[in-house]
């Protein structure tokens, strides 16, 4: 199928107006309102902390005056986003002062679901949680608790169920995004990319992305390495069912099939090595399984895979070649979001088996090793990923509906809108004996709370650490609060230790706040808390600690193998076990007499034929499975993300809703001409299984998705009535997803499986 398109057509329909604003420095344009300077100014203060309006964690400078936040915008000192912050990051102004935010904890007097509470004592919010917690740990066991926990303010309570022994304790992102991918990038190169991945975006001489929605899925750091590549003269190849709005600065974009890029990915390693464009060198010296592979991609010719991804022959051998000529500086992104189909873990590495045979890891312009750098002690327990078992959702769910666990915390989450089958998982939560809500706003997970307890916004709170440990040289910086919290809210900290102390005085929250717990884990380096901020509130350790000198090559311990019960290596555990013989080549690595890497993987190389996979009978190299085709008058539903939502936690915010107001159900033409819908016209969505969306959505008919594909904006629809902005506000993908397909690697379900048919919406728009 081939998509005629204009570039410049698509740059406002796609969302790349919406990005170029983000990047930009200064004041947000945010068109009806601004937070006015006060003329008769009496105190104005600049205060160094860290962004939580997404992952990015982007360093950031408030300003503060006569004790109202004014401003927000990049912190100069940082090197990963400088002064830029993203519409997200502006808008915090808006989050901070909502006045739907949770003010005072509350107890549940209504239904589960009704939102109906009375206001309560702090005292009396946590009595009910400590006593529902001990009588339940001590009759039932651990395993009778589960915790759904994310985001920075998560670390505290994460690392309280754990210290109580509860396994159960599940992390969306960690699970969705990290846990695929590093489980992938585990299986063959013995260690995960890192989160965000270590790309050598300046030295890159061609980058693809496959499904990644970089620049919707805006996170400032990341964006500005990538477009900066662009700008030297990087070639861009984007596979996609969909012209996203990075696929608007690619060299070559594939409208890949939905559900084929397993195939693609094959077919390309198939061209590289059946044509000998592979790097010989580099994979005689550090690949193991390498003859498996070469036989196992005969089942993938290049056309044979252009029939099944609906991407011409030519297109395939083109763009292979293209990556060849530019490797080792190709980058093969490892991606987000990664649950897709329910094959994932294999298909993604694919993805790394393909970083391989280019040559593209430990050198100029492509994956990066784990650097080697000495991170100081209390800094190192912040490196990495926080807290977040190998437990399954599904798995969680079914067990609360079976009585099995019966106390549940919900901590900065939002399990109606990130999971499929969301009837489910309000079954389960209605199931449950006691369950307990922590968050900033009322959102879906409080309606079913007994008790909801209202969390500081990260602008008033002391916060963990945020160390980014796989720069070269690491940086460290502080959430420090700009302002006091309001109303009766609480740091997560506080709320933490006082809840360990009614469980037990024997506990590991000895400090009396966030401050002085941070505080205390600095001076294990030797640093002060106060002189973090007032040094603009990032560090570098290699002023402070100089990184270790890297050892002479040796035989190293073979690293446990990654099985699905258990989790997969990740940076700052054996990260210092991968160092190249010898500094990285630079352009002339032809000329170097030893390309070899030691990995940390058994055999001490690239793995790509996974002996550990084949003991558990699964297959050792990645296959291509074919996925459901739509039926008759259905298309699948495809979804991602907002350049300025977060997600459903934004969907509250003024601010960001008048960038984008609702999200649309993307149609292509001749779809739209077949199922008799216009371009503005109003439709509602009904599924496979005849699930029919809440609400009317509004039609967007482009050439820019394939006529099988549909495609939604995520975190929209939000069924909390206490969210006065975002309450029923467009459409919710999750709530048409009443199918998914279980990765039998990750345990983690693919949710692209749905399907959805248009039904007209009479006398609407």
């Amino acid at each position: 199928m081939t998509l005629k398109y204009s570039r410049r057509l698509f740059l406002q329909s796609t969302g790349l107006g919406a990005l170029a604003v983000t990047l930009n420095p200064g004041q947000a344009v945010f068109a009806q309102e601004t937070i006015a300077a006060d003329a008769n100014a009496l105190s104005t203060s600049v205060v160094p902390t860290v962004c939580a309006m997404c992952r990015a964690r982007c360093p950031v400078q408030v300003t503060v005056q006569n004790g109202r936040v004014i401003r927000i915008e990049g912190n100069p000192a940082s090197s990963l986003n400088g002064s830029k912050v993203c519409a997200r990051g502006h808008a915090a102004i808006k989050l901070l002062y909502d006045p739907d935010r949770l003010k005072y904890p509350l107890k549940r007097v209504g239904e589960r679901g009704e939102g109906k509470w009375k206001r309560i004592s702090w005292q009396e919010a946590l009595a009910a949680i400590s006593y529902q917690f001990k009588k339940t740990l001590d009759a039932d066991g651990a395993d009778s608790l589960a915790l759904l926990a994310g985001g920075p303010s998560s670390y505290y309570i994460k690392k309280l169920f754990a210290e109580k022994g509860i396994a159960n304790i599940y992390d969306a992102a960690l699970r969705n995004c990290d846990g695929i991918r590093n489980r992938a990038y585990a299986a063959t190169f013995g260690f995960s990319p890192g989160d965000p991945p270590r790309l050598d975006y300046a030295r890159a001489k061609c980058i693809v992305l496959i499904g990644c929605h970089m620049g919707e899925n805006v996170q400032v750091p990341q964006l500005q390495s990538l477009l900066s590549s662009l700008q030297a003269g990087a070639e861009l190849i984007v596979a996609d069912p969909r012209y996203s709005s990075i696929a608007a600065k690619s060299s070559v974009y594939l409208p890949v099939k939905a559900g084929t890029d397993t195939a693609l990915l094959l077919g390309w390693c198939h061209h590289l090595v059946a044509a000998g464009l592979y790097d010989k060198q580099w994979v005689a010296e550090n690949v193991s399984g390498f003859a498996e592979l070469e036989q196992h991609l005969e089942q993938y010719p290049v056309e044979k895979v252009a029939g099944i991804t609906g991407i011409p022959a030519q297109d395939i051998v083109r763009t292979a070649e293209l990556m060849a000529s530019r490797a080792p500086a190709t980058i093969i992104h490892p991606g987000g979001h990664l649950s897709w189909y329910g094959n994932d873990v294999q298909r993604v590495r694919a993805q790394a088996i393909l970083t391989a045979l280019l040559g593209g890891v430990g050198r100029p312009g492509g994956l990066q090793l784990p650097w080697n750098a000495a991170l100081p002690d209390g800094v190192l327990d912040f490196a990495g990923p926080q807290a977040g078992n190998d437990v399954s959702f599904s798995a969680l769910m079914e067990q609360m509906i079976a009585g099995r666990i019966k106390v549940v915390g919900c901590w900065g989450q939002n399990p109606f809108q990130n999971h499929p089958s969301i009837y489910k998982t309000i079954a389960a939560f209605k199931a449950a004996d006691f369950v307990f809500c922590c968050d900033v706003l009322p959102g879906e997970a409080s309606l079913y709370a007994d008790i909801v307890l209202p969390e500081a916004v990260f602008l008033e709170r002391h916060d963990i650490l945020e160390v980014w440990s796989d720069l070269e040289n690491p940086l460290v910086a502080c959430r420090f609060p700009v302002v006091p919290p309001a109303f009766e809210t609480r740091e997560p900290y506080w709320i933490v230790k006082n809840l360990a102390d009614q469980l037990d005085r024997n506990n590991s929250f000895f400090q009396d706040n966030g401050a002085a717990f941070l505080d205390s884990q600095l001076r294990k380096a030797g640093w002060f808390l106060g002189d973090l901020r007032l040094g603009g509130g990032i560090r570098r350790v290699h002023e402070e600690v100089a990184q270790q000198e890297v050892p002479p090559p040796v035989a190293y311990a073979a690293a446990p193998e990654a099985t699905p019960e258990s989790p997969p290596l990740v940076p700052g555990a054996d990260a210092a076990m991968v160092q190249p013989d010898e500094t990285p080549p630079g352009p002339a690595a032809a000329a170097s007499p030893s390309l070899k890497v030691s990995f940390p993987t058994a055999s001490g190389q690239v793995e790509v034929y996974s002996s550990a996979f084949a003991a558990q009978g699964l297959p050792p190299l990645p296959e291509y499975e074919s996925t459901p085709e739509p039926p008759v008058g259905y298309v699948r539903l495809l979804y991602g993300r907002s350049p300025v939502h977060t997600l459903s936690s934004t969907m509250n915010n003024p601010w960001l809703n008048h960038e984008i107001a609702e999200n649309e159900i993307w149609v292509h033409d001749s779809s739209a001409a077949a199922f008799g819908i216009r371009d503005g016209e109003r439709v509602f969505l009904e599924n496979q299984d005849g699930i029919r969306s809440c609400k009317s959505v509004k039609v967007k008919v482009t050439p820019g998705i394939r006529p099988d594909c549909s495609y939604l904006v995520h975190g929209y629809g939000c069924r909390s009535m206490h969210l006065k902005e975002g309450f029923d506000r467009g459409v919710s993908d999750t709530s048409l997803m009443t199918r998914s397909s279980k990765d039998p690697l990750s345990g983690v379900r693919g949710m692209r499986v749905n399907f959805v048919r248009f039904v007209k919406a009479r006398g609407e728009g």
